[in-house]
């Protein structure tokens, strides 16, 4: 629709007093920007919505710090999705710090806005403390081995994350080595995506092993990871004594 961020700011004004509506899709409109995302911020005042879809508005780094602030106070919103926003390192920080204390949300989508290994750090974490989040999409921003590893040490200790997109990361075999020893501790999660990361064998091996151990997850994508013979035979090897798994690409 091309609301542009005064159409924005006339849904935020709304939005701030409405006390009946529970789902807004805003996705797609390209120009709302930063001070539309900063408008849409006063959902920190709404105690009754409960799924907003931002998805691909360039709301940017500013944007998502107000909508930050507002995940810190907001106890009624259960799923926000923040996808291709280009919020950035900065703009994950702030997310981080509303979802550290934030006790309601049950799904995040931050995928595609390029956060970084200082923006996956923030967000890790944010996920150590937070005790409510099921859903979470990290995929195709660049996090790196880096990154993942403070995403693993939150898989290690979070408690209540159930599903968790990296694909297309960059993490590299470092990165699935972090993945693999937090999958064998983990006791919650049920899917992981790590499609496109380029792990490689010793990666490969890493998830195998955690496949003998883990004993909860249902679903883990492995496609295009170039783990090789070896790690295919890791991966057959914790198979043989997995009994939870249900599917495997």
């Amino acid at each position: 629709n091309s609301i542009g961020p005064e159409g924005a700011k006339a849904i935020g004004i709304g939005l701030a007093s409405n006390y009946t509506l529970h789902t807004i899709n805003l996705e797609d409109n390209h120009e709302i920007g930063p001070e539309g995302g900063k408008a849409i911020g006063t959902l920190a005042f709404n105690t009754t919505l409960h799924t907003i879809n931002l998805a691909n508005n360039r709301i940017g780094p500013e944007g998502a710090k107000v909508i930050g602030t507002a995940l810190a106070t907001n106890n009624s919103l259960y799923t926000i999705d923040l996808g291709s926003n280009s919020i950035g390192p900065e703009g994950a920080k702030a997310i981080g710090t509303g979802l550290a204390t934030n006790n309601s949300l049950y799904t995040i989508d931050l995928g595609s806005n390029s956060i970084g290994p200082e923006g996956a750090r923030a967000i890790g974490t944010a996920l150590v403390s937070n005790t409510a989040l099921h859903t979470i999409n990290l995929g195709y921003n660049n996090i790196g081995p880096e990154g993942v590893k403070a995403i693993g040490t939150a898989m290690a200790s979070n408690t209540t994350l159930h599903t968790i997109h990296l694909e297309r990361n960059e993490i590299g075999t470092e990165g699935g080595k972090c993945v693999g020893f937090a999958l064998a501790t983990n006791a919650t999660l049920h899917t992981i995506n790590l499609a496109d990361n380029s792990i490689g064998t010793e990666g490969g091996k890493c998830v195998g092993f955690a496949l003998a151990f883990n004993a909860i997850l249902h679903t883990i994508n492995l496609a295009g990871n170039s783990i090789g013979p070896e790690g295919a035979k890791a991966i057959g090897i914790g198979l043989a004594s997995n009994y939870t798994l249900h599917t495997i690409n």
